[in-house]
C-alpha cells in the first residue's frame, strides 16, 4: 500500500565515509527522501531539505493515487518547456515583445538552465540566473524574473515539476542599476548648446514633452496641432530586428520599420506645447522638405524615420559626454518628470503626462526626485522658474507669463485634463 511508504534520510558525506545514510542524524547536509508507489508497481521518489515538505509531497501523492488523479511527471529539459511557454506566449503579445522575450531566454537564461531537466533545477539555480543580471538595467531584471515566474509556474500547473523553485529563491537586487538620473537646470543648458541642428528639438521633445524615442519618431505634423499648441500622441515607430519579425509584420523586402500604435493605452495622451517648443516645430516645419510620411524627423535621402539608434549613438552619447555627464536618452523623460514635480504637479497628472500605464512606476521617479530635492531649495526653485522652457535667459515676468500660457493651454483642452 501507497501509506506504507516511507521517508528516509539521504547524506553524501555518510555515503563518502562508509556510515549508514540513512541513521544520519547530525550533519546538516542531509536531506530526506520521500518515496512512494505509484500506479504500474514502480517506485516514485523526491528528495527535500525538510523532513515536513517531504511529508507533504507524499501526502499529496497519495491523494491523488487514491483519488485517480495522479499522472507521473514526465522529465523534460527546461529547454524544451522555455520554448513552448514562448509559444504560447506569441498569440497574446507582439512581434516586437516576443523579440524581447527570445532575447531575455536565449542570451540570460538558457545558457545556464537550458540543457537541465526542470525537475533538477534548485533555488540555487534559480539564484544562479538572477545573479548573473544583478547588475544589468531594471528593466532586463524584471524580464529575467517574469519570465522565470511564468515558466516555473505554468509547468507547476501542467504537473512537471512537484514545486516551484522561483519561490523558495532570493530575488537579487542590485540599488545602483536603480539609481534614476536626472538633468539639473544648467546640465539641460549646456546639452541644448552643444546639440546640433534638429537634435536640439529631438532633445527638447524629450526634456519638455516627455516623450519617448519611439514616439519621437513616429511623430508626425498631423499628430502637432498649432491653433491648440498640444501633440497628441498617436503612433510611434518600431524597427525589426530581424527577417522573422520583418514578415511577422507583413513588411515587403528591404523595409525594416513600421508605424504602429504604441506601447499601452496609456501612452495614447494629449501633451501641452511649451512656447519655446511651439517655436521651434514652426520653424522645423518651415525649413523642413516634404516626406510621404509626413513625419516631423526623417532622413532626408529615404524619407524613412530616423534610427533612434543612430541618435542614441551618433549624437546624443557624443552630445551628453561634452557636458561631462552619463546617462541614456530615455531618463530625459525622467528629468521631465522631476519638472513637473517640483511644479507641484498631482501624481495622477505625472502619471497622464508620461503615458505610464502603472502609476507605480511614476511613483518610483517621484520618490527618487523627492529624496534628491527635498533638502535642497535652491534646486527647486531653479526648476520651478524652469518651467517647461528651453533654459533660455528670459526676465521672470517672460517666465512667469509662458507658465501661464501653458496652464491656458491644458485648460482649454478637456482632452488633456482627463
Amino acid at each position: 500500500m501507497a501509506q506504507a511508504t516511507g521517508i528516509r534520510t539521504r547524506c553524501k558525506i555518510c555515503r563518502k565515509n562508509g556510515l549508514v545514510e540513512y541513521e544520519c542524524q547530525s550533519h546538516k547536509e542531509r536531506v530526506y527522501e520521500a518515496r512512494i508507489r505509484i500506479p504500474g508497481g514502480k517506485w516514485e521518489s523526491q528528495t527535500f531539505k525538510s523532513m515536513e515538505a517531504a511529508r507533504i509531497w507524499r501526502g499529496d501523492k497519495y491523494k491523488e493515487i487514491t483519488c485517480g488523479t495522479y499522472r507521473k511527471i514526465t522529465p523534460t529539459s527546461f529547454r524544451e518547456v522555455a520554448n513552448n511557454w514562448l509559444e504560447r506566449q506569441k498569440p497574446t503579445i507582439s512581434p516586437s515583445t516576443a523579440t524581447c522575450y527570445e532575447s531575455a531566454l536565449r542570451i540570460h537564461i538558457m545558457p545556464i538552465l537550458g540543457d537541465k531537466l526542470i525537475t533538477n533545477i534548485t533555488p540555487e539555480m534559480i539564484e544562479r540566473v538572477r545573479n548573473s543580471v544583478a547588475k544589468k538595467s531594471l528593466s532586463m531584471r524584471r524580464h529575467v524574473n517574469i519570465h522565470l515566474r511564468s515558466i516555473f509556474k505554468s509547468a507547476l500547473i501542467n504537473r512537471q515539476i512537484p514545486e516551484d523553485p522561483t519561490v523558495v529563491s532570493k530575488r537579487i537586487r542590485n540599488k545602483k542599476a536603480a539609481q534614476f538620473r536626472i538633468l539639473t537646470p544648467s546640465q539641460i543648458r549646456s546639452l541644448l548648446e552643444v546639440a546640433k541642428g534638429p537634435y536640439k528639438l529631438y532633445y527638447k521633445l524629450a526634456l519638455f514633452c516627455g516623450l519617448r524615442a519611439s514616439e519621437i519618431g513616429g511623430l508626425g505634423w498631423d499628430n502637432i496641432d498649432f491653433d491648440k499648441r498640444t501633440i497628441t500622441l498617436q503612433k510611434s515607430v518600431y524597427w525589426c530586428q530581424n527577417d522573422d519579425e520583418r514578415r511577422m509584420y507583413g513588411l515587403p523586402e528591404g523595409k525594416n520599420w513600421i508605424l504602429k500604435g504604441l506601447k499601452s493605452p496609456a501612452a495614447y495622451r494629449t501633451i501641452p506645447l511649451a512656447p519655446e517648443i511651439y517655436k521651434d516645430l514652426q520653424i522645423h516645419k518651415i525649413e523642413s522638405r516634404e516626406n510621404p510620411y509626413r513625419l516631423v524627423f526623417f532622413t532626408h535621402s529615404t524619407g524613412k524615420p530616423i534610427y533612434h539608434k543612430v541618435v542614441m549613438e551618433n549624437h546624443f552619447r557624443n552630445d551628453i559626454a561634452k557636458i561631462d555627464y552619463e546617462m541614456r536618452f530615455h531618463e530625459l523623460r525622467h528629468t521631465f518628470c522631476s519638472i513637473l514635480v517640483s511644479q507641484g504637479v498631482d501624481i495622477k497628472r505625472i502619471q497622464y503626462l508620461m503615458g505610464h500605464e502603472d502609476i507605480q512606476t511614476t511613483l518610483n521617479i517621484y520618490a527618487h526626485v523627492m529624496q534628491n530635492h527635498q533638502n535642497d531649495a535652491k534646486i527647486v526653485e531653479n526648476l520651478e522658474a524652469f518651467v517647461l522652457t528651453s533654459c533660455s535667459h528670459k526676465g521672470q515676468d517672460q517666465v512667469k507669463e509662458s507658465a501661464n500660457e501653458i496652464k491656458q493651454s491644458a485648460i482649454s483642452n478637456p482632452r488633456i485634463l482627463n
